[in-house]
């Protein structure tokens, strides 16, 4: 079997994993709740340099400001709603994954074992949990940037 076709199964999976039925649970209290309510404000601000919470700069967290600066993007062009919160974060999730992939696969040479790579990150309840992929939260887009690395 070609490359291709491990690409093209490991891709299917990523999409029931990461954005299938993405917006169909609520958003969750504390974080996801409260990057929100900012990438909302930061929408509808003129500032996008000052995170706010409530209309205030929010000190709460110190986190730099790119993962509320795509959240809103999202928001923008896809309206405000579960789905295009989450986006981001399941796009980063998706990008880790082919990175994980094909890094696998440039080190072992072997599709089999890269598509078991990227079928156990898919796979590991504390990636797609909670602060994971499927949750408008930093750490996916921590986790891309660190893969990367």
């Amino acid at each position: 079997m070609g490359k291709s076709v491990f690409l093209a199964a490991m891709s299917a999976v990523a999409y029931v994993a990461y954005l299938h039925g993405l917006g169909d649970s609520p958003i969750h209290l504390w974080d996801e709740e409260r990057l929100a309510i900012s990438s909302i404000e930061m929408m509808s601000s003129s500032n996008p340099l000052v995170v706010t919470y409530h209309g205030e700069p929010d000190i709460w967290s110190s986190k730099p400001p790119l993962a509320i600066w795509l959240f809103s993007l999202s928001l923008r062009l896809f309206g405000i709603n579960e789905t295009a919160l989450r986006l981001p974060a399941a796009l980063a999730a998706i990008a880790t994954t082919l990175i994980v992939y094909l890094l696998t696969l440039r080190l072992t040479r072997t599709p089999w074992i890269a598509l078991l790579a990227g079928l156990v990150l898919m796979g590991t309840v504390g990636y797609v949990g909670t602060h994971g992929a499927r949750s408008a939260d930093y750490e996916p887009i921590l986790i891309l940037f660190t893969t990367i690395y």
